[in-house]
């Protein structure tokens, strides 16, 4: 609401502040990025108070930018162009969110911003790269369903793009805009966009009760068919429930055909609203979902798939943050030399990161599969709650192992095994005991043998 944004690196296990861009006409209210495959250029997009985007360029190896790149603002960031609408606007009007994708082919260097508005309007422009001599430039409006546009994701299914709204009366609706583009002339703008524009969505369905606060979106092939895949919408809301709806698509003729969906929901995920949703598909491990709200806790549920079958989500683990969680990105980073890790940025009052370890992930997935647990352990467990183990005893401990010596020092003996059965009853056990207790909810069986 500062009207400020600023432009971050992560470096160091640590978010730098790289530049501050030029404050924006009115309140900031969404940011986004795109970049095409093997690309060194980034295009930066905000938007906000009386319904304007701005837009960048970010380079990231800080080449020479466009004759049409003007007011630089520092050596790898520069301003592009503009967004207005024709419409007289005021500050109540505002863009609530924006979303930006690379058009194909990659050569073109043009993208499909899509912005929401307060009024329920979808506001959808082609940015190129290479700028114009304007410096400002125009785009269309749709009409979604009359309700405030609250969240948006973009998903790219052959030569088409797919894009999901969430509004503030919990629906979500899926637009098909094409993904393709035609530079004619050296300029870029809707009218070279191949294919169909929309008149209305190709599908809406009722996601919450309350507003969708947040949504995320994945892709996935089915096993049966290569022309055939799920795609997954997941979204969350203040009635506190995770909702996935399952679109089953197939692809005939270069055309996607919705075959059926399902609707999945799991109430009480949490504690108070939910105010952002991350889903990260992971073949490797498992599908992963990342939510956080107003109890400043990010929690991760597992996405379970069946084919042709309805989904399940369930819980895996949750860790506390120190901010509300208002929004969520997650990322992979890699380090020469180092495993690749997935980062959480968790937003609200500053940012929060948190490094997530996948070999903990996926002994988390087989822990939580398993019918039985078979735990092995040796005198080395109890000897971590500070008991000696039978190397270290004292000699009397040996002597008095013999039954014999009851006889001939019958004191000494009742004393030492007092004392040594003492300790045992008044050592603190170290949380492995109780990790182990609350994994198997007390229906444990113990055997025990002794080799000496």
């Amino acid at each position: 609401n500062d009207c400020l944004v600023k432009l971050s690196k992560f470096e160091n296990d640590q978010f730098i502040c790289v530049a501050e861009l030029p404050p924006h006409e009115s309140c900031v209210r969404g940011v986004c990025s795109s970049c095409h495959k093997d690309s060194s250029v980034s295009l930066l997009v905000t938007c906000g108070g009386k319904l304007s985007m701005e837009f960048y360029l970010l380079d990231h190896q800080t080449t020479e930018m466009s004759d049409h790149c003007t007011a630089s603002i520092n050596s790898n960031v520069s301003f592009l162009c503009s967004y207005r609408t024709l419409a007289k606007s005021t500050i109540d009007h505002r863009m609530n969110i924006v979303r930006a994708i690379p058009l194909l082919p990659a050569d073109s260097r043009c993208h499909l911003c899509l912005a929401g508005d307060s009024d329920g309007l979808l506001h959808i422009v082609v940015i190129s790269e290479l700028g114009n001599s304007r410096g400002t430039t125009i785009g269309n409006l749709f009409s979604d369903s009359g309700r405030p546009v609250l969240c948006i994701d973009l998903l790219r299914c052959y030569d088409r793009i797919l894009a999901f709204v969430g509004t503030t009366s919990g629906d979500i609706s899926v637009w098909n805009f094409p993904g393709t583009v035609a530079v004619k002339d050296g300029n870029c703008g809707l009218n070279c966009l191949k294919g169909v524009m929309p008149h209305r969505p190709i599908f809406v369905f009722k996601a919450h009760h309350a507003g969708v606060n947040d949504l995320s979106v994945g892709s996935s092939p089915m096993s049966s068919t290569p022309m055939n895949f799920c795609i997954y919408i997941c979204s969350v809301s203040d009635d506190q429930t995770i909702s996935i709806c399952t679109l089953y698509i197939s692809v005939y003729s270069s055309q996607l055909c919705l075959k059926r969906s399902c609707l999945t929901v799991l109430q009480c995920a949490s504690d108070s609203p939910l105010n952002s949703i991350k889903l990260v598909l992971d073949q490797s491990t498992f599908h992963q979902i990342y939510v956080s709200g107003h109890d400043e806790q990010i929690s991760l549920f597992k996405l379970v798939t069946i084919e042709d079958g309805q989904p399940q989500i369930k819980f895996v683990s949750s860790s506390p943050l120190g901010t509300d969680g208002s929004c969520l990105a997650c990322f992979h980073f890699t380090k020469q030399g180092m495993p690749s890790r997935l980062i959480a940025a968790v937003g609200g009052e500053g940012v929060e990161i948190l490094s997530l370890d996948f070999d903990i992930i996926h002994a988390a997935k087989v822990l939580t599969e398993a019918n039985y647990l078979l735990i092995t352990a040796g005198a080395g467990f109890s000897a971590d709650s500070g008991l000696i183990t039978y190397e270290d005893m004292p000699v009397e401990y040996r002597d008095f192992c013999d039954p014999s010596s009851l006889i001939d020092e019958p004191v000494k003996f009742q004393q030492f095994w007092i004392e040594f059965s003492r300790t045992y009853l008044y050592t603190t056990p170290h949380r492995g005991y109780n990790i182990l207790d609350e994994w198997c909810k007390r229906t444990i069986s113990s055997l025990r043998s002794n080799i000496e």
